[in-house]
C-alpha cells in the first residue's frame, strides 16, 4: 500500500468536498480539515491556511462537533492571523449555527490583551447583525497599530461596507479615517474620489451594489474577439455571494458574453483562459471546464470563494 503523506490527505479531502464523495468520506474530510484549520503549524502555516481555504470552498456542511471545535479556535491566543480565516468561515454559515458556540470562545478573552481574538469574535457577531459587536470591532481597529492592509482594518472595512449604519463611522472612515493606515509617502497616490465612490455605493441596495461593482471593476475584455465578460474576485464572491438577487441580474449578460466567446476562441486560447481563470480562483487542479469557470459562480459561488 502506498504511503499517504499529510499533503496527500489534504488533497484527498479537497477532492471529496469539491468533487463529491460518500457520506463517510465527506465527514472524514470535514473532520480532517477542521483539525488542521487555524492551528499553529511548526513550519510555515501552509497546511492550516490550505485547510481553511478548502473549507471555505465547500458547502460547510460539517457536523456539530466539528463546528464546536472550529469555533473554539477563536479562543486560542496562539492562532494568530489565522483567526480571521476561521471567523470568515463562521460568517458564511447561517446566523444560528455561526453563533451556537461563540459564547464559549469568548470566555477568558480580554480585548486589551488578546485584541485579535476579540476582533475575530466581534467580526463574526457584527457580520451577523450585532450592532454592539460592530462598535467593538471599529474601536479595536482604531486602537490598533496602523499597518497598511492590516487584519483589523480590513475586517473593520468589511463590516462598514455591509453595515454602514447611521452613526457616522462609515463617513469618517471613507472620507478621512482611511488615511491613518496610509504611509505618508503614499498619501498623495491615494485616489480619494474612488474611496468616496465606495461610500456612495455601500449605501445602495446590495443587489445594485453587486451589479455596479462587477461592471465597474471585474469586467475583462478578450483582445482578439473583442468580447467582454465578468470575472469577480474570489474575495468579493465570499463577501457577497449570498445576495443571490444581484448575481441573478448579471446572469443574462454573462451567459450572453460567454456563449460567443467559447465559440470564437481557438483551442489554444481556451486552454490558456482555463488555466488563468482556474489559477485566479485557486481551482486550476480541480478539473473544471472553461464554461464552468466562467459561469459557475452565478449558480454555486462556494468553490470560487477566497479569503
Amino acid at each position: 500500500m502506498t504511503k499517504e503523506y499529510p499533503i496527500d490527505r489534504l488533497l484527498r479531502a479537497r477532492r471529496i468536498l469539491l468533487r463529491g464523495g460518500s457520506e463517510e468520506e465527506t465527514n472524514w474530510a470535514y473532520d480532517h480539515l477542521v483539525d488542521l484549520a487555524g492551528i499553529p503549524e511548526p513550519y510555515d502555516g501552509r497546511f492550516p491556511a490550505a485547510a481553511a481555504e478548502i473549507l471555505l470552498k465547500s458547502s460547510l456542511a460539517f457536523r456539530d462537533d466539528a463546528l464546536r471545535k472550529l469555533t473554539l479556535v477563536l479562543a486560542d491566543i496562539a492562532t494568530g492571523v489565522g483567526l480571521f480565516e476561521i471567523a470568515e468561515l463562521l460568517v458564511q454559515l447561517p446566523k444560528e449555527r455561526a453563533l451556537k458556540y461563540l459564547s464559549l470562545a469568548e470566555q477568558g478573552i480580554n480585548s486589551a490583551k488578546n485584541p485579535f481574538n476579540a476582533a475575530a469574535i466581534a467580526y463574526v457577531q457584527a457580520m451577523h447583525g450585532d450592532r454592539s459587536a460592530r462598535s467593538q470591532l471599529i474601536a479595536l481597529a482604531k486602537k490598533s497599530e496602523k499597518v497598511p492592509g492590516g487584519y483589523l482594518q480590513r475586517h473593520c472595512v468589511r463590516v462598514l461596507c455591509h453595515f454602514p449604519g447611521n452613526d457616522g463611522e462609515a463617513e469618517w472612515y471613507f472620507r478621512e479615517g482611511y488615511r491613518l493606515w496610509v504611509p505618508p509617502e503614499f498619501s498623495d497616490k491615494v485616489d480619494a474620489s474612488k474611496i468616496l465612490r465606495t461610500l456612495e455605493m455601500i449605501r445602495l441596495p446590495k443587489e445594485d451594489f453587486i451589479v455596479q461593482k462587477c461592471r465597474a471593476e471585474f469586467k475583462l475584455k478578450d483582445e482578439r474577439t473583442g468580447i467582454s465578460f465578468l470575472r469577480p474576485s474570489g474575495s468579493f464572491i465570499t463577501e457577497y455571494g449570498k445576495y443571490r438577487a444581484g448575481w441573478e441580474r448579471l446572469a443574462v449578460e454573462q451567459r450572453t458574453a460567454v456563449e460567443p466567446l467559447l465559440r470564437q476562441l481557438t483551442d489554444e486560447e481556451k486552454l490558456l483562459l482555463t488555466r488563468t481563470t482556474g489559477g485566479f480562483y485557486h481551482m486550476d487542479s480541480d478539473g473544471f471546464t472553461l464554461e464552468q469557470l466562467l459561469l459557475g459562480w452565478l449558480d454555486n459561488p462556494a468553490p470560487f470563494r477566497l479569503f
